[in-house]
């Protein structure tokens, strides 16, 4: 097994995990309300290059990409995230939108207000939506030093950032008074397994 294949397994693990213990670039210091999704550059445009199966399995056409100029890295990347994608797809509770090239997993939620569930884009973001017990339990976590890997599964870029009193604060911002919020993740370039961005937002 290639280094590589060993991360996709890892993370794939981890965020499983994750959903079962839990039942677009915008600046890191910004919380925001309603985020603009972007695709780094290297990958814009491989969207078009990409079909869905009557099962709901998402695949690349690569012959075509590389005849068209992208880089096999850029390939790689968008390959990775299908392969995420149509892992989670086999879920439990989880809706394939062969328009927007997501998969969505819902969870359930108790009395508490927002909505759980998890949105992973063919372009690498990926979009945590935690309701209003949830996020107080991950901020709780984030405040004390504590173990909040079950509300970011799979999470692969700086712990210091990730505890740090900047995102300690947007997530804070991001939660209104009985509101749950949305936790963002992407990558920022191609050829990388690590996520190093995150924001926030309100639901």
């Amino acid at each position: 097994m290639t280094i590589i294949k060993k991360r996709i397994v890892f993370f794939m693990m981890a965020l499983l995990t994750g959903l079962l213990l839990t039942t677009a670039f915008q600046p890191f210091a910004q919380a925001v309300e309603s985020p603009t999704i972007s695709t780094p550059a290297a990958i814009q445009g491989l969207d078009e290059y990409i079909s869905t199966s009557p099962t709901g399995a998402f695949t690349l056409n690569e012959d075509a990409a590389l005849t068209d100029g992208y880089s096999q890295e850029a390939i790689n990347m968008v390959e990775h995230q299908l392969f995420i994608m149509n892992d989670l797809s086999r879920s439990k509770n989880s809706v394939v939108d062969s328009t927007t090239l997501t998969v969505t997993i819902y969870q359930s939620s108790a009395r508490a207000r927002g909505v759980n569930k998890y949105i992973v884009h063919w372009n690498g973001l990926t979009e945590r939506w935690m309701d209003s017990d949830n996020t107080k339990a991950y901020i709780r976590g984030l405040e004390t030093g504590g173990n909040v890997s079950k509300f970011v599964p799979g999470w692969a870029g700086s712990m210091a950032k990730l505890y740090s009193a900047s995102s300690i604060a947007q997530a804070k911002q991001a939660a209104k008074p009985g509101r749950g919020i949305i936790m963002f993740t992407q990558y920022s370039t191609t050829g990388t397994t690590t996520i190093p961005n995150i924001w926030y937002g309100a639901q």
